[in-house]
């Protein structure tokens, strides 16, 4: 009788063992990368034994659901290969090995992009660019020879170990009965768990960041999204009207109509006027307005560089001149630190772009202006050419027209780019033969500051040391910033090459410049490196400095007000400007998809109000909140009018 006894009470004994395992594996990574015991980096943290005790309770169930899931589907996938005992004795290695080594590579993810990196962020980066991003997370991994050698490691090791189990126990007995049991079983109890951990904002940031909490989630909201809407009842936001599809967090609110749609703020006022962009108006030659106007455009370009030093030396002279003769503005912001969205808000002065809407180029165009479109990136991801407008101008060439000069590792859409000295050569060329009498627009777009911030072309201005891929860290940091700081000199560099030869070709005519960019760059500040996460000022502030470009602009000031600065400007012959603060004005944000955002906030001068829908709850007594919220509103049902017309 013991002896049939033993095998049952054995399996149990190393299925609770793989549950540890587990465990132990995802809360060395939370702890380490998000301080999930001890201060809390960018993120909650566990206070007293018994914050920790219920949710490693709530983790142990939710990680019981998982492994008994694939313990039973690696079982009938080994069935036709593998003889019982070892093939159950290996489908429970495999199954517990599949979360550790998932949080392995996020682990060495962190440690090279930052702590708060999620899957669904790296493909938003991508811009439609899917085998790039593979290409940029695998680049982030260790070598292809280091991964082969310890996945044929961990294959023998696996193999070796199911055999030394199987000697050990019996086959067991029922096994798929069994098996399907513990799987209906451990998921009605992982159900219950992930419920529970809903109740506490602390339980509910760590199991977003463990694999089997991140797999019932997104169970759980299928399973519970009754109506087909995407939104479930148990992870947030909630469902608040679980059978029809019509009202959901995140559906299109209707203004006035007296149904609350997405269940926030209360339905959205007929009369709420959100803060809008600039006006544009068409471009009217007047004496004495701009001959020529350029647009500079930044990649991955921080605020703080502009008047900033590294080691006694400024890093951004040329900029800072433009800044001293002209005017800036040090609230600027772009409405989302990513460079889709933020380009093309810039170029169609929208908040949300729609394709096929009229842009900057068809503003000079119709004005009479030749029109010049110089990029060092790739413009055609997500049908660019049907957002930005490039087009309709009289030249263009981006990265893809120098595949042969680029200075990216990868020739990838996402990756793409090539120096600022090809982008300023093609400038060169064009002005070469442009009939000096013409009025002229220039949209020149410098990647260089892009990451990996460092590439074989960049002059030595800062410093000659070369910054490997492979020495991106956190614990890196003062070696990577020095190489952001040397590429942004190249950038600066570039600008004020730019101004001698627009200067040159021009003698005597007015020439007015725009400068900013598309997002900031953070440096591990928030234990993260990049952008697209955040809407803090590393992320969302950009230098916005104005040169002979007259007019009288409020603060704060984003992106989407760019086509209307530049429309007043060229039909202006003030060449003197000046930023102004508009304590009323709010600029709405956002990051990832505007439909269906991970972050929104509402910007003033005052301060700024965020919300995540995904981790917060409703603040819905709030005024702010209430703000913000019908902002977002207004803002998607703006988009979804024009998108219609």
């Amino acid at each position: 009788m013991s002896k049939l006894a033993a095998p049952r009470t054995g399996w149990g004994f190393w299925f609770a063992g793989a549950i540890v395992a587990v465990g132990a594996a995802d809360l060395t990574v939370l702890a380490t990368v998000k301080a999930f015991l001890g201060s809390g980096y960018n993120g909650h943290a566990l206070s007293g034994w018994m914050d920790v005790a219920g949710f490693l309770l709530v983790g142990a169930a939710c990680d019981a659901a998982l492994l008994a899931a694939l313990w039973a589907l690696f079982a009938g996938l080994l069935r036709p290969i593998v003889d019982a005992p070892r093939r159950t004795a290996l489908a429970l290695g495999v199954a517990a090995a599949t979360p550790v080594l998932t949080d392995v590579a996020l682990h060495k993810l962190h440690a090279t992009l930052g702590d708060v990196l999620a899957l669904d962020l790296v493909v938003q980066l991508a811009e439609g660019d899917e085998v790039g991003a593979l290409e940029e997370v695998a680049a982030a991994l260790p070598s292809y020879g280091l991964l082969a050698v310890t996945a044929i490691a961990g294959a023998g090791t696996l193999w070796w170990g199911s055999g030394w189990l199987a000697k050990r126990l019996a086959p067991m007995r029922g096994g798929d009965r069994r098996r399907a049991a513990a799987v209906v079983l451990a998921l009605c109890v992982g159900g219950v768990a992930l419920s529970a951990a809903r109740l506490d904002a602390t339980w509910r940031f760590g199991l977003g960041w463990k694999p089997s909490g991140m797999v019932l989630t997104e169970m759980a909201t299928r399973l519970t999204d009754f109506d087909f809407d995407g939104a479930g009842a148990i992870s947030l936001p909630v469902d608040a009207a679980p059978f029809d599809s019509a009202q959901h967090p995140f559906a299109l609110e209707i203004a006035g109509n007296g149904i609350d749609e997405n269940g926030l703020a209360g339905d959205l006022p007929h009369d709420f006027t959100p803060s809008r962009p600039l006006d544009v108006h068409p471009i009217s030659r007047v004496p004495g307005a701009p001959h020529v106007v350029v647009l500079v455009f930044l990649e991955s370009f921080r605020a703080d560089l502009i008047g900033a030093t590294l080691e006694g030396r400024m890093i951004t002279p040329h900029l800072n001149r433009l800044s001293r003769e002209g005017a800036a503005s040090e609230q600027a912001y772009t409405h989302a630190p990513m460079t889709w969205p933020a380009r093309t808000s810039l170029l169609q002065g929208r908040v949300v772009a729609t394709a096929h809407a009229p842009t900057l180029v068809d503003d000079f165009k119709q004005a009479g202006f030749r029109v010049g479109w110089f990029s060092g990136q790739h413009d055609g991801l997500r049908d660019g050419a049907d957002y930005l407008g490039y087009e309709g101008a009289d030249a263009f060439s981006d990265a893809r027209s120098h595949l042969d000069q680029r200075t990216s590792r990868s020739a990838q859409p996402i990756s793409l780019q090539t120096s600022w000295q090809t982008v300023l050569g093609d400038v060169e060329a064009f002005l070469s033969n442009h009939p000096p009498d013409l009025p002229l627009f220039l949209y020149v777009n410098f990647t260089d500051t892009h990451f990996p911030y460092d590439h074989s072309r960049l002059d030595p201005i800062l410093t000659d040391a070369r910054l490997d891929r492979s020495q991106i860290s956190r614990a890196n940091r003062s070696r990577v910033w020095e190489a952001y700081a040397n590429a942004a000199a190249n950038v600066d560099r570039g600008v004020g090459a730019l101004r001698a030869t627009l200067e040159q070709r021009f003698p005597g005519e007015r020439i007015g410049i725009l400068a900013t960019a598309d997002h900031g760059q953070a440096f591990y500040e928030t234990r993260f490196l990049g952008h697209g996460q955040s809407l803090d000022r590393h992320q969302t502030g950009v230098p916005f400095i104005t040169y002979q470009l007259g007019g009288v602009w409020p603060e704060p000031i984003a992106l989407s007000d760019v086509r209307g600065l530049l429309a007043r400007a060229a039909s202006s012959a003030d060449s003197r400007g000046d930023f102004v603060g508009a304590p009323d004005r709010a600029l709405f944000q956002f990051a990832g998809n505007p439909e269906n955002p991970r972050l929104i906030g509402l910007r003033t001068l005052a301060g700024t109000t965020l919300w995540n829908p995904h981790a917060d709850e409703p603040q819905d007594e709030d005024a702010g909140f209430a703000r913000l919220i019908h902002t977002w509103e207004a803002t998607r049902t703006r988009a979804d009018d024009a998108a219609r017309d």
